[in-house]
């Protein structure tokens, strides 16, 4: 899915205000901080399973969560 719409992205982009090499770089720099995202998430997933995981820990991953949906809620728009 992602080489489809980084290949979609490329192709409708460069040429414009851009030149390829440098929409393939913005490509490649979006990818990385998704995937970190959700290494982040699956992380958190992973100690929200955990046995002595409690209520504030719970609250404290739920705000983590929060926040990084908001940044890219702004960074969407």
């Amino acid at each position: 899915m992602y080489h489809i719409f980084s290949h979609a992205l490329v192709t409708q982009v460069s040429g414009t205000l851009l030149e390829e090499n440098q929409v393939r770089s913005v490509v490649e720099g979006v990818k990385e901080v998704i995937v970190a995202s959700a290494n982040r998430r699956i992380e958190r997933t992973a100690r929200a399973k955990a046995e002595d995981f409690d209520s504030e820990e719970e609250e404290l991953l739920r705000e983590e969560n929060e926040q990084e949906d908001e940044i890219f809620d702004q960074v969407s728009y």
